[in-house]
């Protein structure tokens, strides 16, 4: 998976209005999320304040909010990737997010 980062001066030109930036960081591990489906490509875990099934646009990629953040990690979107080298290789990021 390649994430693209778009830089505040870019952000003008992006094509999604209300642009925020957050902390982004990744996860791998398999099993149910809090919709009740089995991990995939696409997913991430949302803050508690975003309905499950919202769009969200990372970084210039679309995921789908299927899981939740921990109560300590509640602000955070936590991308699910199916390679744990790529998600630790992916870190914690801050990328721009446009809730669709």
């Amino acid at each position: 998976m390649i994430d693209v980062i778009i830089t505040p001066s870019e952000a003008t030109e992006a094509p999604y209005s209300d642009l925020t930036t957050v902390e982004v960081t990744s996860y791998c591990l398999q099993g149910t999320m809090s919709n009740g489906e089995q991990v995939h490509n696409g997913s991430v875990a949302c803050p508690r304040d975003i309905e499950l099934g919202t769009k969200v646009v990372l970084g210039g990629s679309e995921y789908e909010c299927s899981d939740r953040t921990s109560i300590g990690n509640d602000g955070v979107y936590d991308i699910w990737m199916s390679d744990c080298s790529d998600s630790i290789t992916f870190g914690r990021k801050q990328l721009l997010v446009e809730v669709l």
